[in-house]
């Protein structure tokens, strides 16, 4: 079942979708997803806190930007925490096993998290500004089911620095700005769980960052 995005439900509740867009919502909430009914009711619970503060006219944007950060911080609350382990790292020269075919890129790990694999490679465009977290989250002992619609969410410390979703592959993209103590974390609601990959072995070798 397709979810529909946090920015969806914010136009969704400021009423500025197309009719046929928010008709085929609503249908997709009475036909029972708990997680975007949950979504919706959250979204409306925000505009009203801020329609008070007369905060309710701010560009979809803002609201989307406060709603993202609230309802992860929610739903982290709610989940299980696996705190995963790193298995594999590229610049300690390790072979690499079982990842599918990329091109060569900066820097590649691997971490595991109970029957969770997830694969992160690091790439840093040749202008030098940003980088590009590109990788793949799956389930060893059931890989052929699929990790769709991942919420995944990129941390420094307690701050949201940017999110994603897994695509049909379980796999996302995320662009960022380097900043100390990231922290992947996936939101694998329907499981009850959530998954935390700290990405420190990206910055610090004796002090210095190594990523490039």
């Amino acid at each position: 079942m397709r979810h529909y995005e946090i920015e969806d439900w914010v136009d969704f509740v400021r009423g500025i979708v197309p009719r046929e867009v928010r008709e085929a919502m609503q249908q997709h909430l009475d036909g029972g997803c708990e997680i975007c009914d949950a979504s919706a009711r959250f979204i409306t619970h925000l505009a009203e806190t801020t329609a008070a503060d007369r905060l309710y006219d701010a560009a979809s944007a803002s609201l989307a930007s406060a709603a993202i950060r609230a309802f992860a911080s929610r739903m982290a609350e709610d989940l299980n925490t696996l705190v995963a382990s790193l298995i594999f790292d590229s610049a300690l020269e390790l072979q690499t096993v079982g990842v599918r075919a990329t091109q060569p890129v900066t820097r590649h790990l691997m971490y595991e998290a109970g029957s969770y694999v997830v694969d992160v490679r690091l790439e840093q465009p040749s202008s030098g500004s940003g980088s590009l977290l590109i990788g793949q989250i799956v389930n060893r002992l059931a890989p052929e089911t699929a990790l769709s619609e991942i919420p995944v969410s990129l941390l420094a410390g307690k701050r949201l620095v940017s999110t994603s979703r897994s695509d049909r592959f379980g796999e996302f993209i995320i662009d960022y700005e380097e900043v100390p103590d990231l922290l992947l974390r996936f939101s694998l609601v329907a499981a009850g769980q959530q998954i935390e990959v700290r990405l420190a072995a990206l910055y610090e070798e004796n002090g210095e960052n190594i990523s490039r």
